[in-house]
């Protein structure tokens, strides 16, 4: 039920933050198009799995994307929830660099998460993505939550 509890809540977040990351005008710029805008706002779902005999599960996130370059370094916050059923569900923060080549990109960067079993540990984020037509993008992550590793895959749409 707290896993549940926990879905609901953050889906909520999303919808609700949706209309905070509009463009203030049609013709201006999405942040992937290399202009300056107000930055990025994407969602996105897929599966996970992780060691010590997790089943598979589902995941939702949502992320911003900063307009501000850093270099070749761009900055995206990450919010996701996972869901194994009855073995574990984990809710997630991380902070990463996100580091494009054309149109496939590294992440990296470091979280909070929340396993409902375990506790709350300080997190690593490795993966990446290959970016394709209309805002939609696949990404595959490592991500070690203080010695216990899952593996999402998702894809999503940036608005």
């Amino acid at each position: 039920m707290r896993s549940m509890t926990r879905g609901i809540l953050f889906l909520t977040l999303v919808a609700l933050s949706a209309p905070l990351a509009a463009p203030a005008s049609a013709s201006e710029p999405n942040a992937d198009s290399g202009k300056k805008s107000g930055g990025a706002f994407g969602v996105n779902a897929g599966i996970a799995t992780g060691d010590d005999g997790i089943g598979l599960g589902w995941l939702v996130g949502a992320n911003y994307t900063l307009a501000h370059r850093f270099g070749p370094v761009r900055l995206r916050a990450d919010a996701t929830f996972q869901d194994h059923g009855s073995d574990l569900s984990i809710f997630g923060l991380a902070a990463n660099a996100v580091i494009p080549i054309r149109r496939i990109y590294g992440v990296a960067g470091l979280g909070w998460y929340d396993e409902d079993s375990n506790g709350s540990d300080i997190a690593i984020t490795l993966g990446a993505g290959i970016r394709r037509a209309r805002g939609m993008y696949f990404e595959a992550r490592w991500v070690d939550i203080g010695g216990f590793t899952t593996f999402p895959i998702v894809v999503g749409l940036t608005f």
